[in-house]
């Protein structure tokens, strides 16, 4: 056999074979390129699917809450409406010092010492005990609205 006969199919084996490879290796590329950009316009599509999910129930939400603050809204100034009412009804009574100087006249004159119920309380007294329950019933609604938020929170 002649030598350059051999190198000349060495030379074209080498050549097919790189050219082979070349090509493949193109092509593979290209297939890989194309699945992995499918697999991203996949994750793409699913996360704004979850964003746009999680935004609607995030309004939703929102939209709750702000109900249930509004309710709040109104029971407070329904409440304060009324503290100021009970209030102003307080202004009448008589003071602490015109209640002890009444008090201790009467313990001079021998009588039996007064027991006070809530009628008879004096006038700061009764104002003091007046604005204590109301801001008791204001803590204890915003504890409602905030165990309502909660439970709303809770059940989605």
């Amino acid at each position: 056999m002649n030598p350059w006969f051999l190198i000349g199919v060495f030379f074209a084996i080498s050549t097919a074979g790189g050219v082979g490879y070349y090509k493949g290796h193109q092509d593979g590329k290209a297939y890989v390129q194309q699945q992995w950009d499918k697999e991203r316009a996949e994750q793409q599509a699913a996360y704004a699917k979850a964003q746009a999910e999680a935004r609607e129930k995030e309004q939703l939400l929102q939209q709750q809450a702000d109900t249930l603050r509004k309710e709040k809204d109104v029971e407070i100034q329904n409440l304060t409406a009324h503290a100021a009412s009970l209030s102003n009804s307080l202004r009448d009574r008589q003071s602490r010092a015109t209640k002890a100087s009444a008090m201790s006249s009467t313990a001079n004159a021998g009588c039996p010492t007064v027991i006070c119920s809530g009628a008879e309380l004096p006038r700061e007294d009764a104002e003091f005990l007046a604005r204590e329950a109301a801001r008791a019933d204001q803590a204890r609604i915003l504890l409602k609205q905030c165990y309502d938020q909660y439970q709303t929170i809770k059940a989605k």
